[in-house]
């Protein structure tokens, strides 16, 4: 673990890293059909496009199935199950060095895919800031999750210079800009003072797998009704609210282990 500044870690050359290129725009097609149940042409003009998503910002899409959840033995999903793996284990290392964090953490959002183009690019912002948005009935909804945030994660899944030219991640009050490349994983706390920011891609592909930490329990929370029903996936054990899952974590006195909980008996 490195620490950039206070609170923003990177870990470099995890395992995920050693997948090629062409797997990791395969992954993005496949969970982009499966995600708007449209077709990926490879222009990110010819699908939906949500309100968030305009203007120039990256494509969205969960990188776990919307429903079924992740299935061991499908090669996407074993590929975001060690994407997972390797959260866990980098989580491990950073509440070692911050030891009140597990305190804090009681679930985690669902993967997301983040596909920057050429021109796309992300302004400053802090994760847990929360936005406003229509329900499947008109009515506007602010975000319950955002203020809920503690942690945020990325993995990069391509490289700065051979996949893509631009890109950088900047946090404005750390007076950071970080360089990005594949296998490399961050994490940061979705607070005002790591507000942060993307430079434009000017040229090739930026593709990252996001994933939030938060506290207290989302199954509490007044879901906004976007006219896809919820609900819970008991055979694959993850609750549906879009793939999020409660956390658990274990004491080994060295490091901390954590994990999805099992919702088996519950």
């Amino acid at each position: 673990m490195e620490l950039l500044a206070p609170g923003l870690a990177v870990w470099r050359n995890r395992p995920y890293g050693e997948v090629d290129d062409e797997f990791v725009l395969d992954l993005w097609r496949e969970r982009y059909e499966s995600d708007r149940q449209t077709k990926w042409t490879g222009n990110p003009n010819d699908g939906p496009v949500a309100g968030h998503e305009a203007a120039h910002g990256p494509l969205r899409c969960r990188n776990i199935p919307p429903n079924g959840g992740l299935v061991r033995g499908n090669k996407y999903d074993d590929f975001t199950f060690m994407l997972q793996e390797d959260l866990f284990a980098c989580l491990s290392d950073y509440a070692y060095k911050y030891r009140t964090l597990p305190l804090d953490l009681g679930w985690q959002e669902t993967h997301r895919l983040l596909y920057y183009y050429p021109g796309a690019q992300m302004g400053p912002h802090s994760d847990n800031t929360p936005s406003c948005f229509q329900d499947a009935h008109g009515a506007e909804t602010t975000d319950p999750v955002a203020p809920s945030r503690i942690l945020c994660t990325l993995q990069f899944l391509t490289t700065d210079e051979k996949d893509f030219i631009g890109g950088e991640l900047y946090f404005p009050f750390l007076d950071v800009e970080y360089r990005p490349s594949k296998g490399d994983t961050l994490i940061y706390p979705a607070n005002f003072l790591h507000t942060h920011g993307v430079q434009a891609v000017l040229d090739g592909i930026r593709i990252t797998n996001l994933s939030c930490f938060c506290q207290g329990d989302f199954t509490k929370f007044a879901w906004a009704d976007h006219g896809n029903g919820g609900g819970r996936d008991s055979d694959n054990n993850i609750p549906m609210q879009g793939g999020n899952i409660h956390i658990e974590h274990e004491n080994l006195g060295d490091r901390l282990k954590f994990k999805w909980r099992s919702y088996a008996n519950s």
